[in-house]
């Protein structure tokens, strides 16, 4: 009888691990391929294709417009869920370069874009991430009287999704000097 019991307790101790071990794994992470990947977009710049398919995070037409992958990452944004943020930037061939910031959700292979904002003509990004749900960014942008080709105001943005929009949740002026503010650059106009 004892020999019973031990065989019944060793069952119900290994049967209760594997359902512990079960119901604690982790679903598999969705793999986001930014630089090798079709998008479509909702809205373009003049000049920039409305759909492009990146190679190693770059696009070229034959008229000289182009789209490169400046940065990108994966997490949580509320209220979507586990979705890809990544921030392009658009040349039309001209002087200016325009940065967008694009939520993107996962189709087959495909990356479909939910949501999006510009963020400016020749910005300078310095920071960029996903932090409690929201989309963080340090940035430089104009200020009322800076030259088109030197932005000057050093910003920290906060943004979530709505509506299939991105809403700006928050702009804080850091300075008008990179300073202690953030790391150094990642993205050139």
């Amino acid at each position: 009888m004892l020999e019973k019991n031990r065989h019944n307790l060793l069952f119900i101790v290994l049967l209760t691990f594997l359902l512990y071990a079960c119901s604690t794994r982790q679903a598999e992470p969705v793999v986001f391929d930014f630089e090798n990947v079709h998008y479509k977009f909702s809205d373009i710049v003049m000049y920039s294709p409305e759909e492009v398919i990146l190679s190693d995070g770059y696009f070229k037409t034959s008229y000289g417009a182009s789209v490169r992958l400046v940065s990108h990452a994966v997490g949580k944004v509320e209220p979507l869920g586990e979705v890809g943020v990544a921030i392009l930037a658009h040349h039309g061939g001209g002087t200016g370069t325009f940065y967008r910031l694009g939520v993107f959700e996962k189709n087959g292979e495909a990356l479909v874009e939910i949501a999006n904002t510009w963020l400016g003509d020749r910005v300078i990004i310095h920071l960029f991430r996903i932090e409690n749900g929201q989309i963080v960014l340090v940035m430089t942008r104009h200020g009322k009287h800076d030259p088109l080709c030197c932005p000057t105001h050093v910003v920290l943005r906060k943004y979530h999704a709505a509506d299939g929009k991105l809403e700006l949740l928050s702009e804080e002026l850091l300075g008008t000097t990179l300073g202690e503010y953030c790391d150094p650059p990642i993205s050139q106009g």
